[in-house]
């Protein structure tokens, strides 16, 4: 309504007429896999997986403000998180009946290990030269860093398959994963409310899956269900803390 804003000291809230926000992401996970399978009278099929994520992501971002006066503040900052995990799969096919082309299908995945180090810093600029930033290594010593680790859950995966002929596939399959048990471990003094929020919030996630198929000539129809339990428990929630002023 054109008044002024009014802060509780009495004075005149700032008012920005200009204001813009550059935000920049790069990097994400890279895969590096090494497979082993076999063939066993074309009655057992057996796979396994070594694999490593490689992880390199940064994102920067900068917030600045002007008033009708040209006072300038601009707000900065940084992200860095690089690191690598390993992982290991094993899995196996089986037709029971050896003129049937009934199949069941079993496997498991190993968590990932990730070992992580983030960086970050702020900075802020203020109107009349006066700045501060978390790089100064003598208030803050220098980039905030934190080297920890990360442990996802255990995978669990069932199926079957069966075909009719040439014309109809059909397939079930069933996945059980616990994110309640992924875990942090710190490599740096850092504490991890995370552990204590997973354990409250998640549970055990179940997955299941229908699909069948219908071919008739050059043509095909394929149809599928899927269904994931919610990894949050009913009574999870998500506490803000906030300071109020007085």
């Amino acid at each position: 309504d054109g008044n002024f804003l009014i802060a509780p000291d009495g004075l005149a809230v700032y008012i920005p007429n200009y204001i813009n926000y550059y935000s920049e992401e790069r990097g994400g996970v890279n895969d590096l896999d090494i497979n082993l399978s076999a063939n066993i009278n074309d009655r057992l099929y057996i796979g396994a997986t070594l694999g490593c994520h490689m992880v390199n992501y940064s994102r920067y971002s900068s917030y600045f403000e002007e008033d009708s006066y040209g006072e300038i503040y601009t707000l900065n900052n940084s992200y860095l998180l690089d690191g690598s995990g390993v992982y290991f799969k094993v899995g196996a096919i089986f037709r029971p009946f050896r003129y049937s082309p009934f199949k069941i299908g079993v496997s498991v995945h190993t968590p990932t290990l990730y070992r992580l180090t983030d960086a970050s810093y702020a900075s802020i600029i203020g109107p009349y030269g006066d700045s501060f930033d978390t790089r100064d290594s003598d208030a803050y010593g220098g980039d905030l860093i934190s080297r920890f680790s990360v442990r996802s859950p255990w995978r669990v995966n069932a199926a079957m398959s069966y075909t009719f002929g040439r014309s109809v596939a059909l397939n079930a399959e069933y996945e059980y994963t616990d994110p309640s048990a992924m875990k942090f471990t710190k490599r740096t003094d850092i504490s991890f409310a995370q552990n204590e929020e997973i354990s409250k919030n998640l549970q055990a996630q179940h997955t299941f899956k229908l699909g069948a198929e219908l071919s008739v000539g050059n043509y095909a129809v394929r149809a599928g269900y899927n269904h994931i339990t919610a990894p949050f428990k009913k009574s999870a929630s998500k506490y803000m803390y906030h300071a109020a002023l007085t």
